[in-house]
């Protein structure tokens, strides 16, 4: 008989005691009115969904916010913009009016079933609202959904990433989304947007992808606050940003003490949970003002400061850059990422003896006016290059 030769069609001849009882695990039904209580949040129908893991101070943040904005702006579209983590988004504000913000961390951070059910109840709501566009921004569910169930999210809408640089472990090891999901996702990923010409470059040659892959598109420079803006001409040196191990404050910290003739004014606050640097050093030092956070450049450059210094290990096109150029500030800036599409080769910083070499030139800049407007020149060019239209065209 088929049931002696097929145990489908026996149950009995795998189970030889009788078959037990299951009990479908009853945890699954958190994440059945998980997914219920935020898709009743959303109003539908939306046209496009970007996934971010918050909104706070950053330049992957100004670049979500700036995409949205092409989306819901520009092209009209439905918008709506899910933040994935549990934490707070100091700049949801800074959406464009109609769009739709949801933070669903707290959700998603409660589900806990067969590794992370967080990951189900993300790719189940944007299967079922079926946008035309998904836009991933650095979020880790995102990420996730998209090596999970690519294929399911691929067959309703179009897929873009947005990566910026590899992150570095503390050994110097490359790390991040374009390390640890761009080659397994690339098949569902119609494109990735990129802000900055170096990355891309690196992995086309890392992981066998074609050019065509990647669009890049240069973050639009700031509009002007207040008509023309007229050079500082002070003799104190600003940094600012985030408090984290990229961004070097132990170099930082370094530099000021090869310069006790200038005086540092420090901006910034950690940002980004567990990635917080130690400020310790820098309170040392009697040359250095520690400030606290900001809400804009504007608020804090002012005519005492004579030059802007960027320290960090590694990046994609960082924003501020952009910030301290419109101030007419001239810039020096570590030789990485994105940071040569903007600068020239007289503003950049690399190789051996960091310090010395940056301590050199934020003394060149401060005693040598006309080295210093030329660099303030050559900003204003690359700044009359970032146009809003160049960006919103780049964007697919």
């Amino acid at each position: 008989m088929a049931k002696e030769v097929d145990a489908s069609l026996n149950p009995g001849m795998l189970f030889r005691r009788g078959v037990s009882i299951y009990h479908p695990p009853y945890h699954r039904a958190y994440s059945g009115e998980a997914y219920f209580r935020i898709r009743q949040a959303i109003s539908a129908p939306i046209d496009a969904v970007v996934v971010v893991p918050w909104l706070k101070p950053g330049g992957a943040d100004r670049w979500a916010i700036a995409l949205t904005r092409v989306l819901a702006v520009d092209r009209g579209m439905r918008v709506l913009v899910l933040a994935t983590e549990p934490s707070d988004s100091p700049w949801r504000d800074r959406l464009p009016s109609g769009v739709q913000f949801l933070e669903i961390g707290s959700e998603l951070a409660s589900l806990h079933f067969d590794g992370d059910d967080g990951i189900e109840v993300l790719t189940r709501l944007l299967v079922q609202l079926a946008p035309s566009d998904i836009h991933v921004v650095g979020s880790r569910h995102g990420w996730a959904a998209l090596r999970k169930h690519g294929p399911s999210l691929k067959a309703v809408s179009k897929i873009y990433a947005s990566l910026f640089c590899d992150e570095l472990d503390e050994a110097g090891i490359p790390s991040g989304y374009a390390e640890s999901c761009l080659a397994a996702c690339s098949p569902w990923i119609d494109a990735v947007l990129v802000d900055n010409r170096n990355a891309p470059a690196i992995w086309q040659r890392r992981h066998g992808l074609p050019a065509s892959f990647f669009i890049v598109a240069d973050f639009p420079a700031p509009s002007p606050s207040n008509g023309s803006c007229t050079s500082p001409k002070g003799s104190r040196v600003l940094w600012a940003g985030r408090f984290d191990r990229q961004k070097r404050l132990d170099l930082v910290a370094e530099i000021a003490r090869l310069t006790p003739e200038l005086h540092w004014d420090v901006h910034g606050a950690p940002i980004v949970p567990g990635h917080g640097a130690s400020v310790s050093m820098l309170k040392q030092l009697p040359n250095v003002t520690l400030h606290g956070p900001f809400d804009a450049f504007t608020d804090i450059v002012d005519e005492q400061h004579g030059l802007f210094v960027y320290t960090s290990s590694w990046d994609g096109m960082p924003t501020i850059l952009l910030d301290a150029a419109r101030a007419q500030l001239p810039i020096i800036a570590s030789n990485v990422g994105g940071v040569p599409d903007f600068l020239g080769p007289d503003a950049l910083i690399q190789g051996e003896d960091e310090a010395i070499q940056f301590a050199a030139a934020a003394r060149r800049v401060i005693s040598d006016p006309l080295f210093a407007s030329r660099l303030v020149r050559e900003q204003n060019a690359a700044l009359a290059r970032r146009t809003w239209e160049r960006f919103s065209m780049s964007i697919p």
